[in-house]
């Protein structure tokens, strides 16, 4: 009885495969690896990663620890997203996009729009 059974549960079942889809390989989402606060009015980077600023000087970028002093809290800044650790790889892009000279002025805490000259 025992043998029976299980040959007729053998010959339901044995008939079936088993169909898996594999795992769909997609590409990654893209995901910028770096965030910089981008100041356009005294061309500056800040990382906050890092905690480092990126400043022209002398006809070359220097990566420095401490805020310049130049750079007050009335200056705007805009984020930036880049896929590099150096952001002034692509300065010319960045200083094209965003002109210094047109963005938000701070004035006592508020933010006021300074508009396209």
């Amino acid at each position: 009885m025992k043998l029976t059974f299980l040959l007729i549960l053998f010959l339901l079942f044995g008939g079936c495969t088993m169909y898996t889809v594999g795992y769909r390989h997609h590409p990654p989402m893209h995901a910028y690896k770096h965030v910089y606060y981008y100041y356009p009015d005294v061309e500056v980077y800040w990382s906050p990663e890092s905690e480092t600023y990126s400043v022209y000087r002398d006809n070359g970028w220097v990566v420095v620890t401490t805020r310049p002093v130049f750079l007050t809290s009335g200056y705007s800044y805009i984020i930036i997203e880049d896929d590099g650790p150096d952001p002034w790889i692509r300065h010319n892009i960045y200083r094209g996009k965003y002109p210094p000279g047109k963005w938000n002025v701070k004035v006592k805490g508020k933010s006021k729009k300074k508009g396209w000259k």
